[in-house]
């Protein structure tokens, strides 16, 4: 959580289906982010996160930069079995006054379901 600027935090996620907006997750400000991510800890029993870079980070300004990855994620969910999602998340990285990256912007494009 501490990746995240906690005040000006943005998440999109197409969950999976691009042409349907009505399922679409949003989450503006680093506590509903905060929020999310406590439920997905409280139904999920293990998570294996693997990241794949998509070129090199882009320098948008000299506090803004862009991160593209391709990612596989395995959900061990407690009473559900197991959840496989992957596809290609985006960040907007800031670069704060102490000289740390946050997350600016975070966004999901999760690869439909068969």
């Amino acid at each position: 959580m501490s990746a995240i600027w906690e005040d000006n935090f943005f998440y999109a996620s197409d969950m999976g289906t691009p042409d349907n907006p009505d399922d679409d997750m949003i989450f503006r400000g680093g506590q509903q982010e905060r929020e999310g991510t406590l439920k997905m800890f409280d139904v999920t029993q293990n998570i294996e996160l693997n990241l794949y870079k998509n070129g090199d980070i882009e320098f948008l300004s000299d506090t803004l930069a862009m991160a593209d990855y391709d990612y596989d994620l395995r959900l061990g969910l407690a009473h559900e079995g197991q959840s496989n999602p992957s596809g290609r998340i985006v960040f907007i990285l800031e670069l704060r006054e102490n000289g740390e990256w946050r997350i600016l912007e975070w966004y999901d494009y999760a690869t439909p379901d068969p």
